[in-house]
């Protein structure tokens, strides 16, 4: 069964194919492991990571509203 992002008052925007469960248990290892090794990360490493996002974040964020509020069917506006 595909996983549908829609727009509630116009249409499907995208969809997604579902994970099995071997796969599912699979993401769920590489998560767990990739926090082995996050956990270890210096503070000032994770706020250099944080700060590049932001400043994408700002820089995209017309984009960033257009899509949001696409997927709630609302008026940018609002």
């Amino acid at each position: 069964m595909a996983i549908a992002t829609i727009n509630p008052t116009t249409e499907t925007l995208k969809t997604f194919d579902s994970l099995t469960d071997a796969e599912i248990l699979t993401k769920l290892e590489q998560a767990q492991h990739a926090f082995k090794y996050y956990r270890r990360t210096p503070m000032t490493q994770r706020s250099e990571w944080l700060q590049a996002v932001a400043k994408i974040l700002e820089q995209e964020k017309e984009q960033f509203g257009k899509l949001i509020t696409l997927e709630m069917g609302k008026p940018l506006q609002e």
